[in-house]
């Protein structure tokens, strides 16, 4: 495999983070960033998209093993994401002139881009390998082929050797591959490979991120719109789900939970739990609701909670008004 060169690769998107910036000159755009677990970058400072939410290779695929014909190392970072990128902006377009209807499509891209940011999150996948026990489901597969190879191994025995393959190299092959799989990049390449062949089902209109988008169209979309006193803010791990009693948490796409995702620093998106009475099947209804000071507060403060590290806001003000209240 080509070595490529090494990238710093954006696990949310740079397009989504303009959103939140005001102009620092002519070409350059910029916000305030806080790191709310790291005292001495507390303080909020101003940054841009380009430097933040980046880690060096962080969709890169380092094991052909894990690739198929025609794919690449990069190949998730060239494709990932395309359609949110490129239609994002004209998706907001259309909920800052107060449309009342998206079309499914760009509802769809819209819905499909805020779940994959936060699939592909660093902060989902931690919570992934805590809950997944990566290293005993090698055991368990590399103790399946060793059963088998014990269980054939009469019967293959003169196809093996007639290949120069004997049942102690079928061992040792084994071995090698159990070795290589617990490295601890290989999790990695797993990961990324696991949302690579998600991407390809999105195209391909099938998959579990399908599944989702289609059930949560038949939901009831709200657009909340900021008071004129607070902006939304939105971080490195954008978006949260919440129930009714206010219990949240980073992602459940099941159960009585609404899923917020901050769209600007004047909008977030809220899909309720129920279905929209006005569903019809063919565009996807808005609803448009101006919340107050203390609803914009607690939603900016969830997502500092939830965040990996670090809040992002237009203003100075909208992030020292979070971190007057809360303690990571």
């Amino acid at each position: 495999m080509d070595k490529e060169k090494k990238q710093e690769q954006h696990f949310v998107s740079k397009t989504y983070l303009k959103k939140f910036t005001i102009p620092f000159n002519q070409t350059k755009y910029s916000f305030f960033c806080a790191n709310i677990v790291n005292d001495s970058f507390r303080k909020p400072y101003r940054t841009s998209p380009k430097k933040e939410c980046t880690i060096t290779d962080f969709y890169n695929i380092n094991d052909e093993i894990f690739l198929k014909e025609n794919e690449e190392c990069n190949t998730l970072e060239k494709i990932g994401m395309i359609r949110f990128e490129n239609d994002y902006g004209k998706i907001i377009e259309e909920i800052e002139k107060f449309n009342v209807e998206l079309s499914f499509d760009n509802a769809s891209t819209l819905l499909q881009g805020a779940i994959m940011i936060k699939i592909r999150n660093p902060f989902f996948r931690n919570v992934v390998n805590a809950k997944f026990d990566y290293e005993q489901k090698v055991n368990d597969t590399i103790n399946e082929l060793i059963w088998e190879v014990n269980f054939r191994k009469d019967e293959m025995k003169d196809t093996w050797e007639q290949n120069n393959f004997t049942i102690e190299k079928r061992y040792e092959a084994i071995e090698n591959i159990k070795e290589s799989l617990l490295k601890d990049y290989q999790i990695q390449n797993l990961q990324n490979a696991t949302l690579l062949r998600r991407e390809k089902l999105i195209r391909e209109n099938s998959g579990t991120v399908v599944e989702i988008t289609n059930e949560y169209l038949r939901k009831k979309w709200t657009i909340l719109e900021s008071s004129d006193d607070i902006k939304f803010i939105t971080s490195d791990n954008p978006g949260f789900c919440c129930d009714n009693e206010g219990n949240f948490e980073n992602v459940r796409f099941y159960g009585n939970m609404n899923f917020y995702f901050p769209l600007t620093t004047k909008f977030t998106l809220r899909i309720e739990s129920i279905v929209d009475s006005n569903y019809n099947g063919n565009t996807k209804n808005m609803y448009y609701q101006k919340i107050d000071n203390y609803a914009v507060r607690q939603i900016n403060i969830t997502t500092a909670i939830l965040c990996n590290e670090r809040v992002f806001g237009e203003s100075e003000n909208s992030i020292s008004d979070v971190l007057s209240i809360i303690k990571k």
